[in-house]
């Protein structure tokens, strides 16, 4: 088993707050799902259960993490992430949230996930529109033959169909 380079303090504390946010927004979202018909309640309970695992194992390594002594001699640990790196991690979740409720899930998907093909380095621009006409075309059949779901149409399009 190898062992990674112990993460600075600051680093582990920020990791374990935002693992107990996240797992909070998923009991939330699992509780609030009761609201939903019956087959309305199994997607929504579902991601709310394996975000709330994946959020639970982050929490649980975090704080092992912090609970172990700091070795006298670590050398601090060089990360190779950008400012903007760092704006994309934490502001891009929110900014997609916006888009959905202004623009709808298609037109925000798309745009959020070519924009985010790109900003990893994919240049390629037939291999970006591949990928995401690819995964929202996935996307539409599962919801929308499996679950019968529709997607969020957002503030535009309801403006512009009044």
């Amino acid at each position: 088993m190898s062992s990674a380079p112990a993460q600075p303090r600051h680093v582990t504390i920020g990791t374990a707050i935002a693992a107990t946010l996240a797992l909070a927004a998923c009991i939330a979202t699992f509780i609030g799902a009761e609201a939903y018909r019956l087959d309305g309640r199994i997607f929504p309970r579902l991601v709310a259960v394996v975000g709330g695992l994946a959020a639970a194992i982050i929490l649980f390594r975090a704080l092992l993490e912090l609970g172990r002594p700091k070795a006298a001699t670590s050398a601090p640990v060089q990360s190779d992430l950008t400012l903007s790196d760092h704006l994309v991690a934490y502001l891009g979740p929110a900014f997609y949230g916006l888009m959905i409720y202004v623009v709808g899930f298609w037109a925000a998907s798309a745009i959020c996930l070519a924009g985010l093909l790109a900003f990893l380095g994919e240049r390629r621009w037939l291999l970006i529109g591949a990928i995401t006409v690819g995964t929202l075309l996935s996307i539409y059949v599962i919801f929308t033959f499996a679950f019968s779901i529709r997607m969020p149409e957002g503030l535009l399009l309801e403006w512009w169909n009044s």
